[in-house]
């Protein structure tokens, strides 16, 4: 046990760099709203069912299988085309979900969008990002939501348990495969991921005319996550085998063999993917995890969007297409 514990800090230490160079964007749209941080509302709050990390993954799975779908617009594929380390409209796209407005104003989003491009404004790809990303996260949040619903409520860390099921989910692993050795060393690698995002925004300005609120603010934000940190390891670590039956029993969250699921994560490797293999798997989903449930949700409202970008259908349809996705 003391040599296998050695070997994931090893491990943890090793990957340190790339880990924190990545992350600091990623993080950002997990926990900020960069535009308005010195206000009162200065942080993003949690998704349906308490999830932080589960609602930005899943659209950012979305935006994979825009981007590897052939039958959607080139517009919304250079809208969502991002780089950690680059200013590109994809990132505009990400951080739509810290705009707690953006969803309720989608439609009137996409008219900007469209009407931007079409008058080749120099931010228009950013502005269509920012509405394709409002589109995403409306559909992510109203699947989670709908899934609280029938549960009638959540348990406070059941969130914490759906991020942790994502982040093994995407390193090939169980949501209840127990890794053993120290949760400490995977949250302090987490908490360091803050100062680092927070020299990233250069719109971090105090509240002059109440900096001391402001201080205070900030000092409950990095208290609140640094709780969330320390269970978001042990949840990763050393899962609580109850809970993980919960979260797959009650909501079915996240099936890794499911084809959806298969395609949109393969699309981060390689967005040259087969239209036909998204659309097969996009009707086997039905009857598959909540996770690939909510990216055939999230999916299906990009492709009304599409349809209303290129004026196949009026607004009054998009609307509709929207409701039902």
């Amino acid at each position: 046990m003391e040599s296998r514990t050695k070997d994931i800090s090893q491990n943890l230490q090793e990957g340190r760099r790339g880990f924190l160079k990545t992350s600091a964007l990623i993080s950002g749209g997990m926990f900020f709203m960069p535009a308005s941080f010195w206000q009162s509302a200065f942080m993003a709050p949690a998704g349906p069912l308490g999830a932080r990390l589960a609602p930005i993954a899943m659209a950012d799975d979305v935006f994979g299988l825009v981007m590897g779908s052939m039958q959607m617009p080139a517009d919304f594929r250079k809208a969502l085309t991002t780089n950690l380390n680059e200013h590109l409209p994809g990132n505009t796209a990400r951080l739509a979900r810290n705009f707690p407005d953006a969803g309720g104003n989608a439609v009137a989003l996409l008219k900007i969008g469209r009407e931007s491009m079409e008058s080749k404004d120099e931010l228009g790809e950013e502005k269509l990002g920012l509405a394709l990303g409002a589109i995403a996260y409306n559909a992510v949040n109203n699947s989670l939501a709908a899934c609280k619903s029938k549960q009638q409520g959540s348990k406070p860390d059941a969130g914490v348990y759906l991020d942790a099921a994502v982040l093994k989910a995407m390193n090939g692993m169980e949501p209840g495969q127990q890794l053993g050795g120290d949760s400490t060393a995977l949250s302090s690698l987490f908490k360091e991921m803050v100062p680092r995002v927070l020299t990233r925004f250069h719109t971090l300005i105090p509240d002059d005319d109440d900096a001391q609120n402001w201080v205070l603010r900030v000092y409950s934000w990095r208290n609140e996550m640094d709780s969330y940190f320390d269970e978001l390891a042990k949840a990763y670590m050393q899962p609580d085998q109850k809970k993980i039956n919960g979260i797959n029993s009650k909501s079915g969250f996240i099936n890794t063999a499911d084809a959806l699921y298969r395609e949109a994560r393969s699309m981060h490797k390689d967005s040259n993917q087969n239209a036909v293999a998204i659309k097969t798997a996009l009707e086997k989903a039905k009857g598959q995890s909540l996770y690939t449930k909510t990216l055939a949700s999230g999916y299906s409202a990009i492709e009304a969007a599409a349809a209303f970008y290129e004026q196949e259908i009026d607004e009054q349809e998009l609307v509709r297409r929207l409701k039902s996705s």
